[in-house]
């Protein structure tokens, strides 16, 4: 299972900054972010792979 580098990265940098600012710094939306971030916190890294966004 391939997880994306990125949306680890915005996950783990939500701890460290707003969910506004890291969707900024990355191109998405803080809504995404918050859905990265919700499916790492609830299945790790497995919460990020391709399968999730169906």
């Amino acid at each position: 299972m391939r997880v994306s580098n990125a949306r680890l990265s915005i996950a783990i940098l939500c701890g460290a900054e707003s969910y506004a600012s890291a969707a900024s710094n990355s191109g998405v939306d803080a809504a995404t972010v918050r859905k990265w971030v919700a499916l790492y916190q609830a299945h790790g890294d497995a919460g990020l792979s391709d399968k999730h966004d169906r």
